[in-house]
């Protein structure tokens, strides 16, 4: 049966001993030996023109991920920006509806009131004629101080441009009269 090759596993020929296991190095590191130091640069022992191009390519890939992840976000944000505007715009339409709304519920609340009071369609609109003529004596009136204010406006613009007329005269007799000491204090 042997055809002149050593015998393997755990057939033992005669005369052929076999490895013992106090045959293996024992170490501080442990049965597998000393390990090989790694060099700083993923184990690349040379770093050539092509590694570097390689490792260039990498960071390139990085940096371009990392753009794109950027532009997606940007995306979003302004996609959430715009979704944002719509439901301020709805929302404020949706106020403006609901003010509407409750107007129309105060007035059919107070014409029931009214009614469950007893009076007369006749005496609801008199009072409606009456608040009419009020609120056009207040319109009035305030029509008056506007106006009133806007004449006060124009002549305190009036004013404060004499003021400055008269400080810019005053000014200038002031320049006059250093210029016309400084002659003198010369002349003696």
């Amino acid at each position: 049966m042997n055809r002149g090759r050593p015998p393997t596993g755990n057939r033992s020929a005669a005369g052929i001993v076999g490895p013992q296991i106090v045959d293996r190095p024992m170490t501080q590191h442990g049965l597998g030996g000393m390990k090989q130091p790694k060099t700083s640069h993923s184990g690349r022992q040379v770093q050539d023109k092509s590694f570097w191009l390689g490792q260039i390519r990498a960071k390139m890939n990085e940096v371009s991920d990392e753009i794109h992840k950027l532009e997606q976000e940007m995306v979003e944000q302004e996609e959430q920006a715009e979704s944002f505007i719509t439901y301020k715009r709805r929302a404020t339409q949706s106020a403006q509806e609901l003010q509407g709304l409750q107007a129309k519920l105060q007035d059919a609340n107070t014409t029931l009131e009214r009614h469950n009071q007893g009076l007369e369609a006749v005496d609801v609109e008199d009072e409606i004629e009456q608040l009419k003529l009020n609120t056009e004596l207040e319109q009035e009136s305030l029509n008056n101080l506007f106006n009133d204010r806007q004449r006060r406006e124009v002549e305190l613009r009036e004013v404060e441009h004499e003021i400055e007329k008269h400080l810019g005269q005053t000014q200038q007799l002031l320049q006059d009269m250093t210029g016309e000491q400084s002659l003198f204090n010369k002349r003696f």
